[in-house]
């Protein structure tokens, strides 16, 4: 699940134990996407540390894992791939995912709870 876009990580849109969300885009410069369809997108971005063996590292590349395995559903978030960026000297696990302008699934059940229904 190999991913060559090159990404600037725009807003931090959420952190939890299990990893941090930033709204990404592509870097101007860089043309070559896996996926052409989603170039002139934002993407979610989750990134954790990457420690091999790590609980956190694991569990994000079993979420990614479980992503791929529902793509195209209309339900389900798209998961675009996964790569390694290293930042301030540190190495990351990311996985790229469909931006969702309208937040979580919490959040919308918040602002409209007749969606839970």
């Amino acid at each position: 699940m190999a991913n060559d876009k090159k990404l600037i990580k725009c807003r931090l849109l959420g952190k939890d134990s299990y990893g941090t969300v930033y709204m990404a885009a592509p870097q101007p410069s860089h043309t070559n996407y896996s996926n052409t369809s989603t170039a002139s997108q934002l993407v979610a971005v989750k990134s954790v540390p990457y420690l091999e063996n790590d609980m956190h590292y694991l569990s994000l590349k079993l979420e990614g894992h479980i992503l791929s395995e529902l793509q195209g559903s209309p339900e389900i978030i798209t998961c675009f791939g996964d790569d390694f960026s290293v930042e301030n000297g540190t190495k990351f696990y990311n996985l790229l995912l469909e931006f969702a302008p309208e937040g979580t699934l919490s959040n919308i059940i918040e602002l409209k709870p007749e969606v839970a229904d």
